[in-house]
């Protein structure tokens, strides 16, 4: 239950609990238990055993929430030098310190040590450190770090260590929150640039709601005086709320925010925030209908990423490509832009951008009568998505062999896959790519043809109630169905 408690409040919120405990420890009342009498005074004789350094140490680790790793800590106490190694083997020992000591526990998570503190400790770490006048400095320092480890660690999530980043940054994300949160009170540069650094995690983990809402807080608040830094981290955070809007089908709000955002970097020569610019408004140009602007856009960022030698930016744009270009009929030319596509990010180890374009290559195999091939496509596609934990992308997968599914006849087992594929989207409060909604509507729609009223929606309540491993399992299953 604590657990769910820590998810749900923002870490502003689980420091003033954590306060407000501290307070009912340090002030016992006739009834209280004579453990909570002593607590507060063993935590502070503990204290005041260290040594000048471990103090410091100690209060600073109090501005982290769910705890931290070594390079994180150092990044702190070294205003961001993570790579100082004479300065974390110092912190390692002054850790190695707190732990014997039991004011620090260390343990192991996402293949990374890290350092937590007990509610009560952390309570009492951070009212010293604000006891001391250092709070402002250490928080400053803390968003800061954060930023520059965000912006760091954005081509990693990019390639083939992914996973091992996604999982990371699940552990950091009440950190992340943290320094987010200061940044919105008294500076938002740092703020916008690990929020726009970080946006596939927020989109592959199902966190771009609360993202998108963080985004747009940052981007309203008021600076006198901007700098070139803000600048352009106000350029990032425009295309990053333009395309989250996009993603949860908003285009005509994203639409003035990604203009915008084009205009400002091409008046100042960044060329990669153009072209994330230029791409974000192909696909609003998409939605709106529009496909030779659409086109021309894409082309575009295609253009810069290649320049750059972003082979991700060009894996993407090539997939959007593709899906303009089947929507005009030319099969083969939509076939060789997804199959460049697979050979960029096989070969940058990307997992959800492939698992997408193999979607398309299914489709088309489909179209080509080659069930086979289009099976391999979709169930590769499944695989990649599950180990990113990208609900959407499985959701998208599982639409795909619900098309094989359909082509053999099995409409019971389609209704079922479908029905599983509405629950999950509405648990994980998530919409479809446009790609695979269409491919969504169309099995739908073909599946309500061939099924009598009834068993329809018997099937499909039966689907709603399948877990997703069930529904995986229904999916991959080649057994004919009575149906």
């Amino acid at each position: 239950m604590a657990a769910a408690q820590v998810r749900r409040a923002a870490p502003v919120q689980i420091l003033k609990q954590l306060r407000e405990r501290l307070m009912a420890l340090r002030m016992p009342t006739r009834d209280s238990h004579p453990r909570h009498q002593t607590l507060f005074g063993a935590i502070a004789w503990s204290y005041d055993l260290l040594s000048a350094p471990e103090q410091h140490l100690f209060r600073v680790l109090s501005v982290f929430v769910d705890g931290c790793t070594l390079e994180a800590i150092a990044a702190v106490l070294g205003s961001g030098l993570t790579h100082d190694r004479p300065l974390q083997q110092t912190v390692f020992m002054q850790l190695e310190a707190l732990v014997d000591k039991h004011l620090v526990r260390q343990t192991t998570q996402a293949g990374e040590v890290r350092y937590t503190m007990l509610a009560p400790i952390h309570a009492y770490a951070y009212e010293q450190l604000q006891a001391y006048g250092e709070l402002e400095d250490v928080r400053q320092r803390h968003a800061l770090s954060f930023a520059d480890w965000a912006e760091g660690i954005e081509l990693r999530l990019q390639g083939a260590e992914q996973l091992v980043w996604l999982e990371r940054l699940e552990y950091e994300h009440n950190n992340l929150r943290a320094a987010v949160e200061w940044a919105q009170q008294h500076d938002t540069v740092p703020g916008l640039r690990l929020a726009s650094a970080l946006w596939d995690f927020w989109v592959a983990r199902g966190h771009h709601h609360e993202w998108l809402r963080r985004v747009q807080d940052l981007l309203a608040c008021t600076v006198p005086q901007p700098s070139p830094a803000y600048l352009l981290a106000r350029v990032q955070g425009l295309n990053t709320a333009g395309f989250l809007l996009w993603l949860h089908g908003q285009p005509a709000e994203a639409r003035p925010l990604l203009e915008a955002a084009r205009s400002m970097s091409e008046a100042a020569a960044f060329t990669p925030a153009l072209a994330r610019a230029s791409f974000y408004l192909g696909l609003v140009s998409m939605s709106d209908g529009h496909a030779t602007e659409a086109q021309t856009l894409l082309e575009q960022s295609l253009a810069h990423w290649q320049t750059l030698g972003d082979r991700f930016g060009c894996g993407w744009a090539l997939i959007v490509l593709g899906d303009i270009t089947i929507e005009q009929g030319d099969v083969a030319g939509a076939h060789a832009l997804y199959e460049d596509a697979c050979v960029l990010l096989r070969a940058l180890g990307n997992r959800n951008l492939l698992a997408y374009a193999l979607r398309r290559l299914a489709t088309i195999a489909l179209r080509q009568s080659n069930d086979a091939h289009a099976i391999v496509c979709c169930q590769e596609s499944l695989v990649l998505n599950v180990a990113v934990g990208d609900k959407r992308g499985i959701a998208g997968s599982l639409i795909g062999l619900a098309a094989i599914t359909a082509i053999r006849g099995q409409w019971a087992s389609v209704a079922r896959l479908l029905g599983a594929v509405a629950a999950l989207l509405e648990r994980v409060a998530t919409a479809l790519l446009p790609a695979d909604q269409a491919d969504f509507d169309h099995t739908l729609e073909a599946t309500r043809t061939h099924l009598s009223p009834p068993l329809f929606a018997a099937m499909w309540e039966a689907g709603r109630a399948l877990t997703l491993t069930q529904a995986m399992a229904t999916a991959l299953t080649d057994d004919p169905d009575s149906g």
